[in-house]
């Protein structure tokens, strides 16, 4: 997963403060595979929140190694607060420049709204065998 940076240990332990002290203290970039919201959407802690609302593209638009971005993340944890939040975000003038991350593809051609209805009809599907 690479170097991990102590925002990324804060989000992890679902220390909110520390995540907003965090944000507020430029770091240097760390070789990571991840940010941290990539980490908090796996995490039940509101940390997800505070990153979003920090205002670093950086942060919502970062690609792992599979091309998958906190959104993409989001969809497959069905975590749907979190994915209105990163759409909402997407849509507002100070960030129309990435709106296009709703549509972009990862390293195997899906977006995350091809993700959302495969993992829809899966779930469909175990809950009619059931």
């Amino acid at each position: 997963m690479g170097e991990q940076a102590p925002l990324h240990i804060a989000v992890c332990l679902g220390l909110t403060p520390v995540v907003e002290k965090a944000l507020l203290v430029p770091t240097k970039e760390i070789n990571s595979d991840v940010s941290p919201l990539h980490l908090a959407v796996k995490f039940t802690s509101g940390t997800w929140k505070v990153l979003i609302a920090g205002n670093s593209p950086r942060l919502i638009t970062k690609q792992d190694q599979n091309g998958n971005t906190p959104l993409y993340e989001a969809v497959i944890s069905g975590h749907l607060p979190m994915v209105m939040s990163l759409v909402g975000k997407f849509a507002t003038s100070e960030y129309k420049a990435y709106s296009n991350q709703i549509n972009k593809q990862n390293s195997c051609g899906n977006t995350p709204l091809h993700l959302a209805i495969q993992l829809s009809r899966t779930v469909r599907r175990c809950q009619h065998q059931n």
